[in-house]
């Protein structure tokens, strides 16, 4: 909770990737706002965007945050989470990307806070009102719903099949980036750290839209989840494509699909 991190708005981050193609010598630059913020300041600033205050109680990962007027638990620590390579501290010079580009942050910490909460309970608002009028939303899916988790060896999509299987999910398939795929695609793998015992998965280039037709033709998953993103780091763009591959699909083959972004 203490971890400090370097937090910006998605907009500034895509104004000054803009600016850094209207250059005449292309160049390196890191985007950022030079200024940090904790992981617990954040959380805290959340809260207090909803009406709640934390205490914090126990310290490490046995660290909780509680609901001071409710006494209820509502922040803890999954060790699981956390990433091999993790530093306690991240911040960026600006003074190339001011100097070449002109280019400063516009959007504050708080500013993003606000915004990130808003827009999150808004979206839990219409699920409610969606569960109320009896449509089927995330936290109602069927249980034996064939569901597909894109990158099932990263972070964010490893915490959503663990959180799915506890939830009682039952029928996981996850996907690996292969540019060769097997003839046997789909394979059972034992449990590890990364991969919960009993996931499926399936070793495809998703980057190919024929293949995905196929197996999308083949699987006939009720639900899929976009995770195959990489966080803190400089990255291919395979990632992407991947995602963009999997929202291009005609019509007809994804009647029945709803596409879910995993948050």
């Amino acid at each position: 909770m203490n971890a400090l991190r370097d937090w910006g708005h998605a907009k500034d981050y895509v104004e000054m990737q803009w600016l850094m193609l209207q250059q005449d010598t292309l160049d390196d630059y890191v985007i950022a706002t030079e200024e940090q913020h904790s992981d617990r300041e954040f959380v805290e600033r959340s809260a207090n965007e909803l009406g709640i205050a934390i205490k914090w109680e126990g310290e490490g990962v046995n660290e909780k945050g509680i609901n001071f007027a409710s006494g209820k638990t509502i922040v803890t620590v999954d060790p699981r989470s956390f990433c091999s390579t993790e530093v306690e501290t991240l911040l960026v010079d600006l003074t190339k990307a001011k100097a070449n580009l002109g280019w400063e942050p516009k959007i504050s910490f708080e500013q993003l806070v606000s915004e990130m909460v808003k827009v999150d309970l808004q979206e839990a608002k219409k699920d409610e009102l969606c569960q109320c009028a009896g449509f089927q939303i995330y936290t109602t899916m069927n249980k034996n719903s064939t569901i597909f988790i894109v990158g099932a060896g990263g972070m964010v999509s490893s915490a959503t099949i663990r959180n799915l299987l506890k939830k009682g999910f039952n029928n996981l398939v996850g996907s690996f980036q292969s540019s060769t795929p097997q003839a046997d695609r789909f394979t059972l793998i034992p449990g590890s750290a990364d991969l919960p015992q009993g996931l499926r998965v399936l070793q495809i280039d998703l980057t190919r839209q024929d293949e995905v037709i196929r197996f999308f033709q083949e699987l006939k998953s009720d639900n899929v989840f976009l995770a195959a993103v990489k966080v803190g780091a400089s990255m291919p763009a395979t990632p992407f494509r991947l995602s963009l591959s999997m929202k291009t699909l005609p019509s007809r083959e994804t009647s029945s699909t709803q596409l879910t972004k995993a948050r």
